[in-house]
């Protein structure tokens, strides 16, 4: 019971962790998009430009901060990374046509369908990466599966 209930706050951390991370990306990641739609370029052109960018911080402050892996060698941290942005481009591709429907069909501003899109892809995006890309090692073997009596 002990193990689970620690299990369970340190996966809350993590989780608060990334949702600050993934803030502040966000901030990041709407003003490069601003930026984009400054200088006249299309805003899904300017999404997946700040998306890139922004991922680019997303990563490091997850990988130093939010899950402080022990496995800090550079194969392992490109790996990583290569499997978080294969994630963020997954999204995009959901993300991309959810904009689309927001901002031409809706006519939602740009920069708060960004917010409304990403938003809806944070909680999948955390179980991937928690799961996936920063999983925990295994416990070590503590003996044999111990089977509940009736």
């Amino acid at each position: 019971m002990l193990r689970s209930t620690r299990w369970r706050d340190h996966r809350a951390a993590r989780g608060g962790g990334f949702l600050v991370s993934g803030a502040v990306g966000l901030v990041l990641n709407q003003a490069l998009l601003w930026a984009a739609l400054t200088v006249g370029l299309n805003y899904v052109v300017g999404v997946l430009v700040a998306s890139q960018l922004a991922t680019v911080f997303t990563f490091t402050a997850n990988e130093v901060v939010v899950f402080r892996r022990q496995d800090p060698g550079r194969r392992g941290v490109l790996r990583r990374f290569w499997t978080f942005d294969a994630l963020n481009l997954a999204s995009l591709t959901l993300r991309v046509p959810l904009l689309v429907v927001l901002t031409s069909g809706l006519h939602v501003y740009v920069l708060v369908g960004n917010i409304l899109s990403i938003g809806v892809l944070t909680g999948i995006r955390f179980l991937i990466a928690d799961r996936w890309i920063w999983k925990p090692p295994l416990a070590p073997d503590s003996g044999p599966a111990r089977v509940p009596s009736l």
